[in-house]
């Protein structure tokens, strides 16, 4: 189609752009309160960021008040490997100086401006990884990149809006699935660490205090299994780019079920390497790099050495299996005691007391709760065909590749 009414504009030309910046750490008051922090080790996978692991107090904002962004604003990690992440704010915000940030001028529309960007990031990302050196891009070079853009304001919504539709779906799942795993949750902690529904029944003493009768103490490794995996050498491109998806901790996600990966490796990678092909189900648990961090496998994967996988032996099913990781590794954390948890290793598991409910009651819990997690992996897997729709549309739309003029778009998907 002809891109009549379409321009070029460098990112300076779009609005203000803020380069952000990190209070005095030093000074211990400049964080804790209510003002959100946002760093690339956010989720910057999300359209809006919602929630930020650090917050600043007004005495930590009072340092960098120039650096305050409004909602709507358009945020890109500009370092590392997550260089190219784009967010969008819903509150007041400051950043870190790892981002650069745009606030739209009135003749823009932010969501069009966050796809524009998303476009963009693809494409720094991918530069960025032919770079031996650290990839960062500085606020004067992220100003001097280009965006394609309509001059007509409306124009640009409707373009926007096609996309947000699927982006807004996208985050009702996962709302949705943040609500079931709260409940799954909150059913192991009501069965086997309250002990809610067996109120009535005899208790004993034990070294963890009172339990059910008929209850065990024991290991971790007792009724779990802990697998190590491994990589194919990646020099050999006969091993890599195959259909088997290869779990490493980068593709630990918000969402329970992990269902691609960064990498994927092929049938012969999967000979040449440590570790087998795990099963749907398989819980995930990382080693190293970002420590204890729990997935599901949503498909059969391969995963590499710096991550556990975790089955359950003798009848003691994966439902199970991943509410007693998350709160072993919890268990785990906490008897760090403030020390760096900068690594698992198999002993960690052998030495961690646990209890061990009668098997005939794990049936009953897995009658509980593996609809679920089935429920949250339906969801996940409806999440992946609206991204990848999604991904399909972005370039033709942003391009002016599509006429949606006279399309008439709901919000509702």
């Amino acid at each position: 189609m002809s891109c009549e009414g379409w321009k070029t504009f460098k990112l300076s030309q779009v609005g203000n752009i803020v380069t952000g910046k990190t209070p005095r750490t030093s000074i211990t008051e400049n964080f804790g309160d209510n003002i959100p922090f946002l760093t690339p080790s956010d989720d910057l996978s999300v359209k809006y960021i919602r929630h930020t692991s650090r917050k600043l107090s007004y005495l930590g904002l009072s340092e960098v008040r120039n650096c305050l962004l409004p909602p709507n604003s358009i945020c890109v990690s500009c370092i590392g490997s997550d260089l190219g992440k784009v967010t969008i704010t819903t509150s007041n915000t400051v950043t870190n100086q790892q981002i650069n940030s745009i606030i739209p001028s009135d003749k823009f529309d932010p969501d069009f401006i966050y796809y524009a960007l998303v476009l963009l990031g693809k494409q720094l990302n991918y530069l960025s990884k032919t770079s031996t050196a650290v990839p960062i891009i500085n606020k004067s070079d992220f100003s001097n990149n280009s965006i394609f853009a309509p001059l007509d304001k409306t124009h640009q919504k409707k373009i926007s809006a096609v996309l947000s539709s699927l982006d807004d779906k996208i985050e009702l799942n996962n709302q949705i699935n943040v609500n079931l795993e709260q409940q799954a949750q909150a059913i192991f902690k009501s069965w086997f660490i309250d002990f809610e529904p067996f109120k009535d029944g005899e208790f004993v003493e034990s070294e963890l205090g009172l339990i059910p009768k008929g209850w065990l103490i024991g290991k971790f490794t007792d009724v779990i299994n802990v697998l190590g995996g491994g990589t194919p050498n990646t020099t050999n491109p006969e091993f890599w780019g195959g259909s088997i998806p290869f779990f490493t901790p980068k593709d630990v996600n918000g969402s329970g079920f992990v269902l691609t990966t960064e990498k994927n490796i092929t049938e012969l990678g999967l000979k040449k390497c440590n570790s087998p092909l795990f099963p749907k189900y398989t819980v995930f648990v990382t080693a190293r790099g970002t420590v204890g961090k729990v997935s599901i496998a949503g498909k059969d994967m391969a995963m590499n050495q710096s991550c556990y996988a975790l089955v359950g032996k003798n009848g003691y099913e994966q439902g199970f299996v991943y509410f007693a990781t998350i709160n072993a590794i919890q268990s785990l954390k906490n008897k760090a005691n403030g020390a760096v948890f900068d690594a698992l290793v198999t002993r960690d598991f052998d030495n961690e007391t646990v209890l061990i409910p009668p098997l005939n009651l794990i049936e009953k819990y897995d009658e509980v709760i593996v609809p679920i997690l089935d429920q949250i992996l339906c969801f996940s897997n409806q999440n992946s065909f609206l991204e990848l729709a999604r991904n399909a549309l972005l370039p033709k739309l942003m391009n002016g590749d599509l006429d949606i003029l006279d399309l008439k778009i709901s919000k509702t998907v």
